[in-house]
């Protein structure tokens, strides 16, 4: 949701890319949240830190605590800024299908956020 977010509002201006520490599948949750306000991510392919070449990033901002001390060790000898914005897993939530949607709409909405705050050229 975070690449999907920062290249909508960067219009082109920013390479990103999204990646986890193992192999996953394309979270449908994730897909319908982003469906909702009009972003469609249901062709990416989760990716994962061996997928690309840390060098190209100017800044690599992490969600977890795990990817946060395995990108600090990877780029330690780098000028690489590393940020770390703690955020849940919306994968965690627990209840019906809305009260697991509202979860992922809260992170989505929580990331877009970050992402604005964070990128001042975001509109």
């Amino acid at each position: 949701m975070a690449r999907a977010l920062a290249s909508k509002h960067s219009r082109g201006r920013l390479f990103a890319e999204s990646v986890g520490l193992i192999a996953g599948v394309l979270d449908p949750f994730s897909v319908a949240a982003m469906k909702d306000i009009g972003i469609d991510i249901a062709d990416h392919t989760p990716k994962t830190i061996a997928d690309v070449n840390l060098d190209l990033f100017d800044l690599i901002i992490t969600l977890t605590e795990e990817s946060y001390a395995k990108i600090k060790e990877q780029t330690a000898s780098t000028d690489i800024v590393v940020e770390h914005w703690p955020t849940p897993d919306p994968a965690d939530a627990e209840g019906n299908r809305d009260q697991v949607m509202n979860s992922y709409c809260t992170v989505r909405d929580h990331l877009e956020c970050q992402i604005a705050d964070r990128l001042p050229f975001v509109s």
